[in-house]
């Protein structure tokens, strides 16, 4: 099962960044997984999980 958030982004910050809300999603999982790895919240394999790559990338 998946579960799915919303999150509100202003077309500033997509422009700024100049990327589509697909890719900033992607990249925002990402970012999450790297820091509750950080953090010790998140295994390596649940890190990887959500950020959407295998766990050797």
């Amino acid at each position: 099962m998946v579960e799915q958030i919303t999150i509100s982004i202003p077309d500033s910050v997509l422009r700024a960044e100049n990327t589509d809300s697909k890719n900033f999603a992607g990249e925002i999982c990402m970012l999450a997984a790297v820091k509750l790895y950080e953090l010790n919240r998140l295994t390596s394999s649940k890190a990887a999980e959500l950020a959407g790559v295998s766990r050797v990338e």
